[in-house]
Order: C-alpha cells, then structure tokens, then sequence
C-alpha cells in the first residue's frame, strides 16, 4: 500500500467517524461502558477531534 493510498484510507475512516459522533451528539444515542454513561459532550469533542484529524490528512494528501 502506498503512502496516498493510506493517507486517503485513513482521512476516509477519520471522516466516518466523525460522522458518527455527530450523529450520537444531535441524537442523543446512550453510550455505556460498564457501569459508566459517556455524557453527550464527549461526542462532540470527539467528533471535532477526528474531523481535525481527517483535515490534517487531507491536507497532507493534496
């Protein structure tokens, strides 16, 4: 695998799951480990994390 090639897998996966914290946010989908309940805004700051991260790789692809 070359390394654009895993810069755009990997910006591609960052972008998902993004997403996916997003839409935990605005939902209000629980999370629970164990006993413990994530609270709403760790998905929002989780979600800025890997958007932050996919556009780091973004801009190391072009």
């Amino acid at each position: 695998m070359s390394e654009v090639t895993f810069i755009r897998l990997a910006t591609a996966v960052f972008v998902i799951i993004g997403i996916i914290h997003l839409y935990r946010g605005f939902v209000g989908l629980p999370l629970t480990l164990g006993e413990w309940r994530a609270p709403l805004y760790i998905s929002f700051i989780e979600s800025f994390a890997f958007f932050f991260l996919a556009y780091l790789g973004y801009r190391h692809w072009s």
